[in-house]
Order: structure tokens, then C-alpha cells, then sequence
């Protein structure tokens, strides 16, 4: 089965938005297994300070994509979030939201001291990631 990876360039993105070296991995942990990168994309993207559930949308290129993975459509791909602290993929189960280190968490888990950003892609096959925003607990308002 191919997997889906331009999440991870997302959560590189963000990595860096977050002040935090992100650096390309060569491989991603996928169900106990390592998988290679096919490939990387970077979608730049600028969240204001004091922008708090901001909503911003990017692009990202479902032909690189698709090429990288050597499918004809993307959704041939599986979709995953994958977590910075062991680059382990894992499946999106709390509707975009990451902690501030990148790895997957509850809106709920959410704390000054853990922070919060979300990321959606709602269909994949449209190339669009159709919201971004920080969680509005104050830390980055």
C-alpha cells in the first residue's frame, strides 16, 4: 500500500513556525515498519502574532504528490499525521490538532504549557489544507 506523507511537510512547516529545527527524515515509522520519504513539498504559510483560530488555507500540489508516490490519484494514498518525537505516523483521530511540539494531540489536551495549533485537510484530492490556526488559550494570542 502507498502512503500519503505531505502531512509531514506540514508538520515541518509548522515545526518551524514553532521556532523548532525541523530537519527531513528519510523514513517514517508506519505501523512498526520503516517506510522511505518519497518525497517532500514545503507550503509556506504566515500566521500572524495575536491571530488566534486565524483560519488560514494553503495549496499544496496533488501532481507532486501523486508522482512522488508513483499513484495516479491521491486517493490510492492513505493519510497520516505523523509525530515529530519518534516520526512515528499515526492516524488523524483529533481533527487536526497537534501540541506544540508537532506530535498529535486532543483540542482538550491543550495547555499554556503544551500549546496548540490545528491542521485539516477535509479532502485531500481538492489540494487544499483548508485551516490553520492556534488554539486560543492565550499562549500565542
Amino acid at each position: 500500500m502507498k502512503h500519503y506523507y505531505f502531512l509531514r511537510n506540514v508538520m515541518c512547516m509548522l515545526l518551524t513556525f514553532l521556532g523548532i529545527h525541523a530537519y527531513a527524515q528519510e523514513s517514517i515509522t508506519v505501523a512498526g515498519s520503516a517506510v522511505p520519504v518519497a518525497g517532500i513539498q514545503t507550503i509556506n504559510v504566515t500566521d500572524e502574532p495575536e491571530a488566534m483560530y486565524s483560519g488560514l488555507t494553503a495549496q499544496f500540489s496533488i501532481e507532486a504528490v501523486t508522482e512522488a508516490l508513483g499513484i495516479s490519484a491521491i486517493t490510492e494514498a492513505k493519510e497520516y499525521i505523523v509525530n515529530p518525537s519518534d516520526w512515528s505516523a499515526v492516524e488523524n483521530t483529533s481533527d487536526g490538532w497537534r501540541q506544540g511540539n508537532g506530535d498529535l494531540c486532543g483540542w482538550g489536551d491543550i495547555t499554556e504549557e503544551t500549546r496548540g495549533y490545528c491542521v485539516k485537510i477535509q479532502e485531500p484530492e481538492s489540494g487544499l489544507i483548508d485551516y490553520l490556526g492556534a488554539h486560543h488559550n492565550g499562549v500565542w494570542n
